[in-house]
């Protein structure tokens, strides 16, 4: 079927094909395709029962309508494996200190934080306690700038 771009995203101009078989090839193609089409802007509160790894976070308190916008911050959610992607990043930032309350917080504004390798994550805070900050200081800054350990040290060092 040769079917132009228009009316695969404009279905109403279906119309101005009459054959039957078109119609219903066309009205298939348009049904698988349309999720790909939509733009990626919705809610994931319906994604919740959908989604293991949204309803453990929505369990530790994170405010994942935060998420909701940008859309890759959705996207992106959507993709991890809570025990294998999560978990071993969520002791860490416990082990810094940041727990409860303000892990619920951290996780709300950066779940970035689970694109980034444990070990790059070990580095910048060994790069942190080198310039004179102690366990307490570190948990306080990170709990006030919660995207500072996605910065490379070189940036750290700027801010």
């Amino acid at each position: 079927l040769n079917i132009p771009l228009e009316v695969l995203i404009q279905p109403d101009l279906r119309d101005l094909y009459t054959d039957e078989d078109i119609h219903q090839s066309l009205e298939l193609y348009i049904n698988e395709m349309y999720p790909s089409l939509r733009p990626f802007t919705f809610d994931l509160a319906y994604l919740i029962n959908e989604s293991p790894t949204l309803k453990r976070f929505i369990d530790m308190g994170v405010d994942v309508y935060r998420w909701n916008q940008p859309n890759t911050k959705a996207k992106y959610i959507l993709t991890l494996n809570f025990e294998r992607d999560c978990i071993p990043h969520l002791v860490f930032l416990n082990e810094l200190g940041i727990k409860n309350k303000h892990l619920s917080q951290y996780l709300s504004y950066n779940p970035w934080i689970f694109k980034e390798p444990l070990d790059d994550l070990r580095v910048r805070i060994n790069y942190l306690e080198s310039k004179g900050f102690n366990q307490d200081n570190i948990r306080d800054i990170l709990i006030r700038a919660p995207f500072l350990l996605n910065l490379s040290t070189k940036m750290i060092d700027t801010k």
